[in-house]
């Protein structure tokens, strides 16, 4: 009997326990109830102040934590009550999370997501700014890029503006280019060009203004950002000519070019925004050097300079052909344009002066106008003067003779050819020089170059006549008791080249 008691006394207490394990074994599950508002809002904005009150429920006997995005978690009891400041939170995904642990079951939780916006996330950007389209195939349209707030229903559309004045647009963005703005990080790209603004815009700086604005029922706020845009209407960039074949770094002269200049000049918004940069490629195509263009100018140039890859300063590069090549980015994507080849010369030009062929004395003059007291005759080529024995000192010149030699033309502008006359006599101003002009009239040589030896006048070009030649007045003062004048030439400046 004692073992049937027990076996029946088992079996009730096994019966007993199953029917009470599994009510043990299920799990609670929290949970949040809201309370305040009536629904959960799409789209919290702080700035509207207001509050939301949660109530934490099936906790049973046990407590759990609540916790709002980063803030400390609070204890909570089942069914408590906890209102949150929606004014205090910051923008942003904020999760709201109910935990409840124990020690058989471990940790189970429930979570909603509060979007917290004052306005719909947005962001504009991009590299393709220049708008220029002429057929070339390079920035035939500027691309925007945009991303959009994935997490809040907006309405987008965008505007051409120059300053505040609306030039083109509002354009609505398409529901799948809204989708796509929203999806990832690369967002969606708006090209931007006569067909898609119905006109072309003249050449200027705009900006281009994309306005996102929510359509949730309970948040209808905007955003606005703005992104440059450069119009140019720049003809197309053909071929890169050099302006000259060779240039010459090295010389200081003028009439030849010392540094290299291509055409055609560059739009300045296409140096700013399109290219930028160049570089110069020796004969064998490798990069010698990469350079900047100033928008300013819009003129490519280079001086021969370089910085070597060894190291040291900046230097002039090896005589030798090179190249420029400008490259262009549109969207991206790089494009090149090389000139024709031209010479880097190491030669320079010194100023020398020639003498032209000296002339004796005797063989340019023309006439004697004045023998006062004194004589004058040719012997050998050359004017011999001698003051008659017991003459007075003089008041003006003894011997004045009319001489007239041709002038080399000079290959230095503003550089005049220099008449010279050599010979013998007392002090430096006893041989005297007056220029007799084409028009007849006699000027006098204020500052000249002299000593006993030599008599040097610079000629100007009002002096020279028709056929080439200069007439003067040669004149012997006699402060010496002779005196001599051997020869006659006009020396002319030029240009020796050297490398």
């Amino acid at each position: 009997m004692r073992r049937l008691v027990g076996a029946v006394c088992s079996v009730v207490m096994a019966v007993a326990l199953v029917a009470f394990v599994p009510a043990q074994a299920q799990a609670l599950a929290p949970q949040l109830v809201l309370v305040s508002p009536d629904t959960w809002p799409s789209v919290i904005d702080p700035t509207a102040g207001g509050s939301l009150s949660v109530r934490a429920t099936n906790l049973g006997e046990g407590t759990g934590t609540l916790q709002l995005g980063g803030r400390a978690p609070q204890t909570v009891n089942n069914n408590e009550i906890v209102t949150f400041d929606l004014a205090t939170l910051l923008p942003g995904n904020l999760k709201l999370r109910l935990t409840l642990c124990d020690e058989i079951q471990g940790c189970r939780s429930t979570s909603r997501m509060l979007v917290v916006r004052t306005a719909p996330s947005i962001e504009v950007w991009g590299n393709d700014r220049l708008l220029n389209e002429n057929g070339d195939g390079l920035w035939e349209s500027a691309t925007p890029r945009i991303r959009l707030d994935p997490d809040v229903d907006v309405a987008v559309q965008w505007s051409v503006k120059s300053g505040s004045r609306l030039v083109a647009g509002p354009f609505p963005l398409t529901q799948q280019q809204i989708g796509v703005a929203r999806a990832g990080m690369e967002g969606v790209g708006v090209p931007i060009h006569a067909q898609t603004l119905g006109k072309g815009l003249p050449a200027g700086d705009y900006s281009v203004e994309v306005r996102s604005t929510g359509v949730e029922e309970d948040f209808t706020k905007s955003a606005v950002r703005s992104w440059e845009l450069h119009v140019s209407t720049a003809p197309a960039i053909t071929a890169l000519t050099p302006r000259t074949s060779v240039f010459y770094p090295r010389d200081v002269q003028t009439g030849v070019a010392h540094e290299m200049a291509l055409s055609p000049r560059l739009d300045p918004r296409v140096v700013r925004y399109g290219v930028g940069s160049f570089e110069v490629l020796d004969a064998k195509g490798q990069v010698l050097a990469n350079l900047s263009l100033d928008p300013a100018e819009g003129i490519i140039r280079w001086t021969g300079m370089y910085h070597p890859e060894t190291g040291g300063g900046h230097q002039l590069a090896p005589a030798g052909i090179y190249r420029i090549r400008l490259s262009a980015w549109d969207d991206g994507v790089e494009t090149a344009q090389v000139s024709a080849p031209f010479r880097l010369s190491h030669a320079y030009r010194t100023m020398v002066e020639v003498v032209g062929p000296k002339r004796r004395a005797a063989s340019t003059r023309t006439a004697t106008l004045t023998t006062r007291a004194a004589s004058v005759r040719a012997v050998g080529g050359s004017l011999i003067y001698r003051k008659h024995r017991g003459a007075e000192p003089p008041s003006g010149p003894l011997v004045q003779t009319v001489h007239k030699i041709r002038v080399p033309s000079s290959s230095i502008k503003n550089v005049h050819p220099l008449l010279r006359v050599h010979g013998r006599w007392a002090y430096d101003t006893d041989i005297d020089v007056r220029i007799v002009t084409p028009r007849g009239k006699v000027v006098e040589i204020i500052s000249a170059l002299a000593d006993r030896r030599h008599r040097y006048v610079f000629i100007r070009p009002r002096w020279i006549r028709p056929d080439g030649t200069v007439k003067f007045h040669l004149r012997w003062r006699g402060w010496g008791s002779s005196g001599r004048v051997d020869s006659i030439a006009v020396s002319r400046h030029t240009y020796r080249w050297r490398t």
